[in-house]
């Protein structure tokens, strides 16, 4: 689940010009639809659907600037 603190730290240091994410999760919500999933309670942060999701996150960073890969 590296992908996500990468994520994060993509919106926070805007001298972080491009993010390749593998086999990262494109939305919190997999974690509630596949809860028995490996590695997927690394993921999980109490409410934090009510704040936002991964898509909001890529949006604040900028698409352009993160591409998911499988």
């Amino acid at each position: 689940m590296v992908g996500l603190s990468v994520l994060h730290a993509g919106f926070l240091d805007p001298n972080i010009d491009k993010i390749n994410l593998y086999q990262c999760i494109s939305t919190y919500q997999e974690v509630l639809n596949q809860p028995l999933a490996k590695d997927r309670y690394g993921a999980v942060v109490n409410n934090i659907l009510s704040y936002y999701d991964i898509p909001d996150l890529v949006n604040w960073i900028g698409i352009e600037k993160v591409q998911f890969k499988q």
